[in-house]
């Protein structure tokens, strides 16, 4: 079934006829063909009859005699002349809001630009209060550690002297014997008894008749 109103894929011809089988967009009744002749229009591509075009056939036939010529002449069907101004409105319309959407565009592009901008510049500034933080909260940490061992050191370097000062004081009233035998038990307290016994031995034999000597204060 022929399509209402439109020409063969393909024809560019500003006449309709012959072979075009079209019927007439505004009347509908009226086929295009070499009996009813026509016209196309330049911008809706739609055929019209001579008819409702309201052109005489001596028009049509002039334009057929242009053969190739014909195609610099505009024909536009009233339909297409009564919208065109519509057409054209909106046109300008559409041309605005291209222009107006370009520039809110543009306007968005670059506030996104200072916006990212402005973030960048927000992180490295967070970062570096962080990287600042963490360093204080180290070198805070890391001075207290030192104290906290360098008091300990000391500490334990004055525990260490003490020790070694009653230590001296101690064997200052040592009194060294030679020559006796030493205990062969691991056990302190048999080693102790054992000297203490040695020592009471020679102080009867060395103090005959002065009585026991307290052995323990000695020890």
């Amino acid at each position: 079934m022929a399509d209402r109103g439109r020409t063969r894929a393909g024809s560019k011809s500003k006449v309709a006829g012959r072979t075009d089988k079209a019927l007439c967009i505004l009347c509908s009744i009226t086929q295009i063909d070499e009996d009813s002749p026509g016209l196309r229009c330049d911008v809706c591509k739609h055929c019209v009859c001579l008819d409702c075009a309201k052109l005489p056939l001596s028009f049509y036939q002039e334009l057929v005699k242009l053969g190739d010529h014909r195609n610099e002449i505009d024909w536009i069907c009233r339909v297409c002349k009564y919208f065109k101004s519509d057409l054209k409105s909106i046109g300008t319309t559409l041309n605005d809001l291209k222009q107006y959407s370009d520039a809110r565009l543009t306007n968005f592009e670059d506030r996104l630009l200072k916006l990212e901008s402005s973030v960048k510049v927000t992180v490295r500034e967070e970062v570096e209060h962080v990287k600042s933080s963490i360093s204080e909260t180290l070198k805070k940490d890391l001075v207290e550690s030192l104290k906290r061992d360098l008091t300990e050191s000391i500490e334990s370097v004055v525990e260490t002297r003490i020790r070694e000062v009653d230590d001296r004081r101690n064997r200052s009233n040592n009194l060294l014997i030679f020559k006796l035998k030493a205990s062969d038990s691991l056990d302190l307290e048999v080693r102790i008894t054992h000297d203490m016994d040695l020592v009471q031995k020679l102080y009867t034999s060395l103090c005959p008749g002065k009585g026991n000597l307290n052995v323990k204060s000695l020890f």
